[in-house]
């Protein structure tokens, strides 16, 4: 596929795409400047590469397709906060809709695939934050490293996750752990993520790809099964979309009542913070290296982000 927009100068792609052949996966690295977060970019990006991934599988076979960050220490900080701040500022209702709608999308399609045969993964190798939590949890298996962190931190401005979290952490953990990450706007471990069941797998730093390679193979070979279950998930009450439509509309009232001592919290929080990215170029690194895999990038508008 070829890319669409690029950051302002670089031509760098916002949401690296590599398929590997060998394992029929998918890996979809998000590499958001100057801040790993989600961008109307590379929400566009990704339901853009999302829909091609759907459409390329078969009955036949079962693909994977893995959300990872090309940001060392970070996975995603969540929402573009400035964005936010901007609209709110002048009074900018629609935009806020337009994102939740847009983001909501991208969560339901982490576990519905668009009805096609392919089995999500989320490979958190670092801090994993607001939206970014949605996002990950919205696939179908989650692997974190035991160095990354977890939060919900928009109760620091006055704020709560609009975009499934609560919804999400419930399903996993109960809902007295989605409130309390809620209204603490703490950081937990990976470790209390895992016991608490929102993390599936916890593996050792820099064991998150292996791990990840391990659970597709073994997956292949019992396709069959995996589909099964897969069927028998989309059979069980989904988390519905009027719901995640409501909690948007509660989030977007919210935020348009946000003072101004808010909004400063806010832009603050969305300052750019220094970062690695695991292959500057945007071309294919070492990441998911492996015989037969392709590489290519959709790019974005590389906006503020938070």
């Amino acid at each position: 596929m070829r890319a669409m927009e690029d950051h302002p100068g670089s031509g760098v792609p916002v949401l690296r795409h590599e398929y590997e052949e060998a394992l029929h996966t998918h890996w979809l690295f998000m590499n958001e400047r100057p801040r790993q977060c989600f961008t109307p970019p590379l929400i566009r990006a990704m339901r853009c590469r999302f829909t091609a991934i759907a459409a390329s599988a078969s009955d036949r076979a079962l693909l994977h397709a893995v959300l990872r960050s090309d940001h060392q220490g970070v996975f995603s900080h969540g929402g573009d906060l400035c964005l936010f701040a901007d609209a709110i500022e002048r009074g900018d209702r629609e935009c806020l809709r337009r994102y939740a709608r847009d983001a909501i999308d991208l969560v339901q399609w982490g576990e519905e695939t668009d009805g096609a045969p392919v089995c999500t993964i989320a490979l958190v190798e670092g801090d994993v934050l607001a939206g970014g939590l949605e996002a990950a949890r919205s696939c179908h298996l989650l692997v974190a490293e035991r160095s990354a962190r977890f939060g919900l931190p928009e109760s620091g401005f006055g704020l709560f996750p609009g975009m499934g979290a609560y919804a999400l952490v419930s399903h996993y953990a109960g809902a007295a752990w989605a409130e309390r990450m809620i209204v603490s706007g703490a950081r937990f471990t990976a470790e209390e993520m895992h016991a608490a069941g929102i993390v599936d797998v916890l593996v050792e730093d820099g064991e998150g790809e292996a791990a990840v390679r391990s659970i597709i193979a073994d997956r292949r070979k019992r396709s069959a099964a995996v589909l099964s279950v897969r069927a028998l998930r989309r059979a069980r009450p989904p988390i519905e979309a009027s719901h995640l439509q409501r909690n948007a509309d509660l989030w977007v009232e919210s935020a348009m009542a946000l003072d101004h001592t808010a909004l400063r919290r806010m832009r603050r929080l969305a300052s750019p913070s220094p970062g690695t990215s695991r292959d500057p170029s945007g071309t294919t690194s070492g990441a998911a290296s492996g015989g037969g895999i392709t590489s290519g990038g959709i790019s974005g508008g590389g906006g503020t982000s938070g």
